[in-house]
């Protein structure tokens, strides 16, 4: 996938030209299509949304999957396959175009007015994403949007890796079943928007990375493990909140600026930079935390598991 830093960068030029100089909304290009597995036995999915509404579910009966995507996007070129080799599909949802939509510059703090992303907007730039869950079926899915909404609700879903990328969006990622295979890595990346993960300890993680450029963070851990897990957080001047289940031993290393601001609450200082929790050697499984803070904020908070 291209660079989000190209992305926001082209973003940025495209939304100056015409909010100068004005341009006709576009024409609605819709895409309906439906995939079906074919011999397959694990699918590697790629979404990529350069702005609008993105919405992706899960179901359990039907085509691998059903794509329902409208987009005013000047000169937008759809970007969707499906193909299978050796026993592995890969789905492959994107496209290309130019902004079609007069800039409002009343707000230079809303990213949303500076596009022109009002309910219109997101009318016209909508993709629906369903695809299909089966213990049997693990997913290596690849999720980003540039500009706008995203809603991720993955069901039941097979996830053996998860990179979501929500650039300057706000974006919900929801993992409300366990995972009932062990993934090997989750990764959030979020530049200058708003995220929030709820449930995440269902992925059943061995790894996870969450980065926070400038925006802000708002992580649920809980969820069903099965082994420990590690847990690598990087903000720079955004802000980040971790909700942490309380029947787990908590380990955390922190590398913190003196800028930065960094609460711990119930955990014990053990040395200069690390953190444990009370009665360690008790808890179901082992979450070690390594934190590095930059000009920003880290709240972490143990909380009762949901389930």
């Amino acid at each position: 996938m291209k660079s989000l830093q190209f992305r926001i960068a082209l973003l940025l030029m495209v939304g100056m030209v015409y909010g100068q100089q004005g341009t006709d909304a576009g024409d609605v290009m819709a895409l309906q299509r439906e995939f079906y597995l074919k011999t397959a036995k694990a699918v590697k999915v790629e979404i990529e949304c350069p702005l609008g509404e993105l919405d992706v579910k899960s179901q359990q009966q039907g085509p691998l999957a059903v794509l329902d995507l409208k987009n005013s996007l000047q000169h937008f070129e759809y970007r969707v396959s499906y193909t299978e080799s050796n026993k592995r599909g890969e789905l492959k949802v994107g496209g290309s175009g130019e902004s079609s939509v007069d800039m409002d510059f009343t707000s230079i703090s809303d990213y949303k007015k500076i596009f022109g992303l009002g309910e219109s907007l997101e009318r016209e730039n909508r993709w629906r994403i369903m695809l299909k869950e089966a213990d049997n079926l693990p997913y290596d899915l690849d999720i980003e949007i540039g500009l706008g909404d995203a809603d991720v609700d993955l069901g039941k879903m097979a996830i053996e890796q998860l990179k979501f990328n929500c650039g300057l969006s706000d974006a919900t990622l929801e993992l409300n079943d366990p995972n009932p295979i062990r993934m090997r890595r989750l990764e959030v990346d979020n530049g200058m928007g708003a995220f929030e993960g709820v449930m995440l300890g269902n992925g059943n993680f061995e790894q996870m990375k969450v980065s926070v450029g400038m925006g802000s963070a708002d992580l649920d851990l809980r969820g069903k493990y099965t082994d420990d897990a590690d847990i690598k957080v990087d903000v720079g001047m955004g802000s980040i909140t971790l909700k942490v289940p309380n029947d787990m031993d908590i380990r955390v290393t922190v590398n913190a600026s003196p800028f930065s601001s960094v609460s711990l609450d119930g955990l014990d200082k053990e040395g200069k930079t690390s953190y444990r929790s009370k009665n360690f050697g008790a808890g179901k499984h082992t979450l070690d935390f390594n934190i590095n803070v930059g000009m920003g904020s880290v709240e972490m908070e143990l909380v009762d598991d949901a389930r």
